[in-house]
C-alpha cells in the first residue's frame, strides 16, 4: 500500500486525514461511532436552506435559513455558505473509481469529482466523499477503520446498529439474499436529487412607496428528496469499467432492492448518519449559488458585457437576433408554460402525477443559463437538429443549431440526462425564413453542466414544421407555412394579451 502511495507523493497520513474528518466523531480507535450523533460544526449552523430575497436595485442578498429544533440536526454553517458563494459552485459530481486498469483488487480508490475547484473546498468535498463512502459501506456491509492498517469488520457490528429495526431488518434481509454481502456482480450506486429542485418565486416593488425595494424572493420547496441510484457495470475489451448498456432498471437484483430501500428511508437515515442530510442541503446552497450567478449574468447582459460573443456566434450562422429577454423579464417563454385546468384534475390518477405534471409549470426560460434567451429568425432556411428517444419524442421543443454526434460530451454540454432522454435517434427540421424561434445556453441540470447553444420551438408550432419538413410538393409546403405563420402570430397574441406591452422589457441588439 505504501509503495502505491508513494508514487504519487502520498502517505497513509495523507489517507488517515481523508477519513479522519473533522466533522464526523469517531472513536480513539479511528472507528465511526454506534450511536446516533451531530455533526461538529461552527456557530451559527443551521438546518434547513429555505430560500433568499435579492434586491434587483441595490444587489442586497438576504438568505432564509431555519436553526435545527431540539430532535433536528444543524447540517451547514457560514463557512459552507461563504464557500459555496466565493468558489461559484452550481452543481457538484463525485465518484469513486478504481485508479488503475492493471490492478483489479487496487487497495484504494481514487476521487474523481467536478468542478476541479472543489479541492479548495475541503467541507464540501468531504461530505461529497463520506456520504459515497458511507454508502460503500452500507452497500457491501464492511466498515473501514480510519486508522492505518485500516482494518476491516462487518458493518453489522457497528454502524448498522445505529439504525431502528425495522430499517436495519430490511436492508440485512437484502444482504441475506445475495449470501451476505452485495457482491457477486459489479455495481456502482450513486446519490442523486430525486427530482427538480422546485421554488415558488415571488416579486415586490415598492412597498408603501418605499424606493430601492424591488425585491425577488424565492421559497425552495420543502418536500425535496435525495434518492439512491444503481447500474450494473462490466469490464470492455481494454479492461476499463464501463457501464453495462443492458442494465435493467427495475429488475429484482438484491442491488435494485437495496437502492429502492435506501431511496425510501433516505431521510430517516439522514438522522442518524447526519452527512446525508447534510448533502441534501449543500445542494439547495449550490441552487442558490445558480440563482445568484443567473441574476449577475442579467446585469452583465444589461450592461452589454457578455452578449457580444453570443450575438457575434448568431451573426456568424446567419441568424437574427430580435430581442434578447433575462428571468427578470416577462418574456415569451413564459405563455408556454403547460398549464392544468382545475376540471382536468379529476383526470389526473392522483396527486404525484400532479404534482409530476406541474413541475413544467416553472417555465422554459429555467432551461437557459441565467433564464436568458433570445427571440431570433433566419434570413434563409435553417435546418436544426434533435436527438430523441425514451421518454423524449421526435416533436420536441428543444433542438440543436449544429449537427452533433451522439458521445457523452453531448450529454454533458446540452445537459441531455438518461432519466429523459436516450439519444438514440436523430431527425432534422427545416425553418423557413420569417418564422421565428427561440435560442439560448443551456442551462446545468442534474450532474451536467450545460454551456451549448440550443434552439427552442414552441410547442403550437414545432409539429407544423416537421409536417412541412415531410412534406413533398410546394403546395402542401406553401400550405404548411402559411399555417405556422398562423400559429406564430397566435402566440405572440396570447403573450401581448397575457403580459401587457408596458411589462414587455427586452433589450434590443443592433
Amino acid at each position: 500500500m505504501k509503495h502505491l502511495l508513494n508514487d504519487r507523493d502520498w502517505t497513509m497520513s495523507h489517507v488517515e486525514d481523508l477519513l479522519r474528518w473533522p466533522l464526523i466523531p469517531r472513536t480513539d480507535d479511528g472507528w465511526l461511532l454506534n450511536n446516533k450523533h451531530r455533526l461538529r460544526l461552527h456557530e451559527p449552523a443551521y438546518a434547513h436552506v429555505v430560500g433568499i430575497t435579492l434586491n434587483n436595485d441595490t444587489g442586497d442578498i438576504e438568505f432564509m435559513f431555519r436553526k435545527a429544533k431540539k430532535t433536528e440536526h444543524n447540517l451547514f454553517d457560514v463557512t459552507d455558505v461563504t464557500d459555496v458563494l466565493r468558489n461559484g459552485l452550481t452543481f457538484a459530481s463525485f465518484t469513486l473509481d478504481p485508479p488503475s486498469i492493471d490492478y483489479h483488487s487496487h487497495p484504494f480508490n481514487e476521487m474523481r469529482y467536478q468542478p476541479k475547484r472543489l479541492s479548495g473546498v475541503p467541507n464540501y468535498l468531504l461530505t461529497l466523499l463520506h456520504a459515497d463512502y458511507l454508502l460503500k459501506m452500507i452497500s457491501t456491509g464492511v466498515e473501514i477503520c480510519s486508522l492505518q492498517p485500516f482494518e476491516m469488520r462487518s458493518s453489522e457490528i457497528n454502524i448498522m446498529q445505529r439504525l431502528p429495526s425495522y430499517i436495519h431488518d430490511e436492508l440485512k434481509a437484502i444482504a441475506v439474499k445475495k449470501t451476505g454481502l452485495i457482491t457477486d456482480s459489479i455495481h456502482r450506486f450513486w446519490i442523486q436529487p430525486a427530482s427538480v429542485l422546485e421554488y415558488e418565486q415571488t416579486y415586490y416593488r415598492n412597498f408603501f412607496g418605499r424606493k430601492n425595494e424591488n425585491i425577488t424572493q424565492f421559497y425552495l420547496n420543502d418536500d425535496f428528496k435525495m434518492c439512491v441510484k444503481q447500474h450494473r457495470m462490466k469490464f470492455d475489451e481494454k479492461g476499463n469499467l464501463i457501464d453495462d448498456e443492458n442494465n435493467n432498471v427495475n429488475d429484482d437484483t438484491a442491488e435494485a432492492a437495496f437502492a429502492r430501500v435506501f431511496t425510501k428511508y433516505y431521510d430517516e437515515i439522514g438522522e442518524y448518519f447526519p452527512e446525508l442530510l447534510r448533502l441534501k442541503e449543500l445542494f439547495k446552497l449550490s441552487f442558490l449559488s445558480r440563482i445568484i450567478q443567473s441574476r449577475y449574468e442579467n446585469a452583465s447582459i444589461r450592461n452589454r458585457s457578455i452578449t457580444v460573443p453570443f450575438a457575434n456566434k448568431l451573426k456568424d450562422m446567419g441568424i437574427e437576433t430580435i430581442a434578447y429577454f433575462t428571468a427578470t423579464d416577462y418574456g415569451p417563454l413564459r405563455c408556454e408554460r403547460d398549464t392544468i385546468d382545475k376540471m382536468d384534475f379529476e383526470k389526473i390518477k392522483n396527486e404525484e402525477e400532479y404534482k409530476s405534471q406541474l413541475r413544467s409549470l416553472n417555465g422554459h426560460e429555467a432551461n437557459f443559463r441565467g433564464g436568458s434567451y433570445a427571440l431570433v429568425t433566419h434570413r434563409n432556411n435553417v435546418t436544426l437538429y434533435r436527438f430523441y428517444g425514451g421518454e423524449a419524442k421526435e416533436s420536441g421543443r428543444y433542438w440543436f443549431l449544429e449537427e452533433q454526434e451522439a458521445s457523452w460530451r453531448i450529454r454533458f454540454d446540452y445537459a441531455l440526462l438518461h432519466e429523459f432522454n436516450s439519444i438514440e435517434h436523430t431527425t432534422r427540421i427545416g425553418i423557413p425564413a420569417g418564422l421565428y424561434f427561440f435560442v439560448g445556453i443551456v442551462a446545468p441540470c442534474g450532474n451536467a453542466s450545460g454551456g451549448a447553444l440550443q434552439a427552442f420551438i414552441p410547442g403550437n408550432i414545432v409539429n407544423t414544421l416537421i409536417e412541412y419538413h415531410k412534406a413533398s410538393s410546394s403546395v402542401a409546403k406553401q400550405k404548411l407555412y402559411e399555417k405556422c405563420l398562423k400559429a406564430q402570430e397566435k402566440y405572440f397574441t396570447e403573450y401581448k394579451k397575457r403580459y401587457h406591452e408596458s411589462v414587455w422589457y427586452h433589450t434590443e441588439l443592433n
